[in-house]
This record gives C-alpha cells, structure tokens and sequence, in this order.
C-alpha cells in the first residue's frame, strides 16, 4: 500500500522529472505495474500520463550535482546529528 501511496502522491504533479532516462522508465513501469496506468510520447521528449483526469508529463533532466557543496554540507552538525539518529 505504501508504494501505491508514493507514487499517488508524485502523479499529483504537472511534471516529473528525473536525472536520467533509466530513472524515468522504471517510474512509469511502476506506475504501470502498480497503478495500471499507461504512458504515451509527448511534445520534447516528454512521455504524458493520465491520472484521475489529471496529465502528469514525465521526462529526463539532466542535472549537474555541485559535489564540493554537498560533502561540505553533510559535514554540517545538523546534518552529522540526523546521521546518527537515522543509523540507530
């Protein structure tokens, strides 16, 4: 029930986005296999879905990732503190 309700949630929006296509096709098998939804091509690239009425575009966005800021910021406290109570 609980990945059901995820990707509910996700299919709330206009557009989803993922890094990289691999990403993306794994969603949409999940919201076949799951949700019995079907996906079709849409306009640049995009692949659109329908969900309760609602047109969901799912597409790959690739990103560039900043490495340098994000081991800065998981040397943070708050961060170094929610790493010990999410290990247990």
């Amino acid at each position: 029930p609980k990945r059901k309700e995820a990707l509910r949630s996700l299919l709330n929006a206009d557009m989803i986005c993922f890094h990289c296509f691999s990403y993306a096709r794994h969603f949409l098998s999940c919201c076949s296999g799951l949700l019995g939804l079907e996906h079709r091509p849409a306009k640049c690239g995009m692949i659109s879905l329908n969900f309760n009425g609602h047109h969901v575009g799912v597409r790959a966005c690739h990103v560039g990732i900043d490495a340098e800021t994000i081991v800065r910021r998981l040397q943070e406290p708050n961060v170094l503190q929610q790493k010990h109570v999410w290990a247990g």
